[in-house]
């Protein structure tokens, strides 16, 4: 094995650790002659109880067999809640169990990430049932009645007795449920209308909430009153939330309106203006969606309270570009700003309109642009940048062949495009297969080519292999097989066409992401499990056993201790980062150089927490470096600082134990890692 002095310069750096999704490129490459594919899908029914079933069907055209998965927009990533096959017409059928809480969704049907469908699903507490009895059916004005009864489902509250006066219900007094449910109220009723619900606060075992009305009226045919009840004044709802904030080009967003005062739920509109495009506003006051321009927009909402009343209120949306910042070796054109020597400082890549993904490869990078086009800038030694020749460029230039590029991945010196049609493309150096085009060869691919794989929908990169995962949740591995990191238990010298790893899931789960390091392979699931498979001389694979120099698992194995992730980083030198659901990280593997972020400097066999990181966004790592975006923008860094990857002005190859903010960088949205430099997507 090489020291991981002598692995730097070959270290994989493939990730993005912030991974952003771009919508509306549904037009396939000039070259393609198939149609695009058009996804029908209607739910039913279109509002639901919690824990009840949807029922989604629909059509896929042209006619086909195929898979159709349905997913969950779950913060700002896309989660799939569900998949089924098509029949030979296209025609499918798919029954879902809603939220176990209330919430407003939306399911994306979505077919070879390249149609899609989006429909609403709203989802509702459970309505109570109260029953009334007066005590005397018919009374004369001002004489004391007894109204009683019971609520399911049981709970501790109150009811309150309204009467409707004009448009309005009005509270005339409320009963405390016993610990049966069972309420009893005396009053004194005047001629009209009545009605019975469940007030705040209210608690059962099962969903619940205000109901909007109960089953039964209660009216007396007396004589009017000589002097109406006092009609309280009426409260508006006041607009709280007035700004969007962290909206970018490119990334999906999401944001819930507020309001205060008025008498809750609200119900929620736009009153006048429109959102940024790519955002919609749902009733409930959900802001989601894409952003597909840089602009800054003004708008009114409307806030419509339980009992009628309406408030107004102007929010402002910003809508940044996301620029790219590199820092690092540089010595190579690294930065993309037109300089190839090393210095302390943060530079600015010059790219053009607004970056979603950067992926770093060993001394060059890749940048995936939000209109679906990629430029590349660097080494270009083994034509990785995919120009048609071999010489380097110092600022980022358009890679000619590409469009409507989905995802992104460098290697060593192979590089990895996805497109909207769910093809695979590959270029640079083939010495071990890695290109998976069938061959292995000592002559490079200096243009994007594609392989022989349908439907995939991302891909990572790792030290002369690649994985490749599909539209139906599986996983193919090519090149470089010494160390197992195909998955399929075989250890050979080269893989030159994709071949599918052996992954094993629970029913009704499926692997969301891939990612690849410096000799081991790993796969993210969507019940928030991860499973690796390849070299564990240094625990990488996270399973407790570390064993001698070279030793292998060739087949997925789970990583001990993990059940929140949403995102890995493992393309440093043998050591793996995983962010959780709770925006905390975890770390394993290769720890000598501090990359456990510990304050110790040894390996770990296991996933522990990295202390102090709680609020984290994004993360990535280079090769024995490692970083952490926080959600306001800023970003800290640890382990090894050869060549200033750890971005703080100082490359006297000391070390940093535990995370630390790189001082005068903020507005960042996401990072990425080459071998020994840093990239940070930085708001503009």
């Amino acid at each position: 094995m090489l020291t991981p002095t002598q692995l730097r310069r070959y270290a994989p750096l493939s990730a993005l650790a912030l991974l952003l999704s771009v919508t509306g490129a549904t037009t396939v490459a000039a070259a393609a002659t198939k149609p695009a594919a058009h996804v029908k899908a209607v739910a039913a029914p279109a509002t639901v109880a919690v824990g009840d079933q949807v029922t989604v069907t629909g059509s896929v055209s042209p006619k086909a067999a195929t898979t159709v998965l349905v997913q969950r927009l779950v913060g700002k990533k896309w989660t799939t809640v569900g998949h089924t096959k098509t029949a030979k017409n296209g025609a499918y059928t798919l029954t879902l169990h809603a939220p176990t809480k209330p919430a407003a969704l939306t399911l994306r049907v979505t077919r070879a990430a390249s149609a899609s469908a989006t429909l609403h699903v709203r989802v509702v507490k459970a309505a109570f049932h109260v029953t009334a009895q007066p005590a005397v059916g018919s009374v004369t004005t001002a004489q004391p009645v007894v109204v009683s009864g019971k609520v399911s489902p049981r709970g501790k509250g109150s009811v309150s007795l309204d009467r409707l006066v004009g448009a309005r219900w009005v509270s005339l007094g409320k009963a405390t449920l016993t610990a049966g449910s069972a309420y009893s109220l005396s009053t004194t009723l005047a001629a009209g209308s009545y009605r019975l619900r469940v007030s705040k606060p209210f608690t059962t075992t099962v969903a619940g909430g205000v109901s909007k009305t109960f089953e039964e009226v209660v009216t007396t045919p007396t004589t009017p009153p000589t002097a109406p009840p006092t009609t309280p004044g009426i409260v508006v709802p006041v607009v709280s939330t007035t700004t969007l904030t962290g909206a970018t080009v490119g990334a999906a967003f999401h944001q819930t309106l507020a309001a205060t005062a008025g008498t809750a739920p609200y119900t929620w509109s736009v009153a006048s203006g429109s959102l940024p495009t790519g955002l919609s506003l749902l009733p409930d006051g959900d802001v989601f969606g894409t952003p597909v321009a840089v602009a800054t927009f003004s708008f009114t909402v409307r806030a419509t309270d339980a009992l009628g009343h309406s408030g107004t209120g102007s929010v402002t949306a910003i809508v940044h570009a996301v620029g790219v910042r590199s820092w690092g070796y540089g010595l190579n054109g690294e930065y993309g700003d037109g300089t190839h020597a090393s210095t302390l400082a943060i530079s600015a890549a010059s790219l053009p309109g607004t970056t979603t993904t950067v992926a770093g490869g060993d001394n060059f990078a890749l940048a995936l642009q939000a209109d679906g086009t990629v430029y590349a800038w660097g080494v270009n030694t083994f034509g990785q940048l995919g120009v048609g020749d071999t010489n380097p460029r110092y600022t980022p230039v358009l890679v000619t062949t590409l469009s409507n590029v989905t995802a992104i991945a460098a290697g060593v010196d192979a590089s990895y495009a996805v497109t909207s049609n769910g093809t695979l493309y590959s270029w640079g150096n083939d010495a071990a297969g890695q290109l998976g085009n069938g061959t292995a060869s000592n002559t490079p691919t200096l243009v994007p080519t594609a392989i022989t794989l349908a439907n995939v929908v991302s891909v990572a990169a790792g030290n002369q292999f690649a994985l490749a995962l599909t539209g139906n949740s599986a996983v193919y591995g090519f090149g470089a097989d010494t160390f197992g990191v195909v998955g399929d238990g075989s250890t050979l010298a080269q893989v030159t066409t994709p071949t599918r790893a052996s992954i094993s899931t629970p029913d009704r789960v499926y692997v969301t992401a891939v990612a690849a390091g410096q000799a081991a392979s790993y796969a993210l699931l969507s019940d928030g499990t991860v499973q690796s498979w390849g070299l564990k001389e240094h625990g990488q694979l996270g399973n407790v056993t570390m064993t001698g120099m070279g030793t292998v698992q060739p087949t997925p194995v789970p990583v001990t201790g993990l059940s929140t992730v949403t995102a890995l980083a493992c393309n440093g030198f043998e050591f793996c980062l995983a962010l959780h659901t709770n925006h905390t990280v975890s770390a394993w593997g290769y720890g000598v150089t501090g990359e456990m972020g510990d304050g110790g400097g040894a390996d770990s066999t296991l996933a522990a927490a990295v202390p102090g990181l709680t609020d984290i966004t994004s993360i990535a790592a280079a090769h024995t470096t490692a970083y952490a975006v926080h959600a306001n923008g800023t970003v800290s860094s640890w382990g090894y600082d050869g060549s200033n990857e750890l971005g703080n002005g100082d490359a006297t190859n000391s070390t940093t134990l535990s995370p630390a903010l790189i001082p005068g960088l903020t507005g960042v949205v996401g990072a990425a890692a080459g071998a020994v430099d840093g990239y940070a997507l930085q708001a503009r």
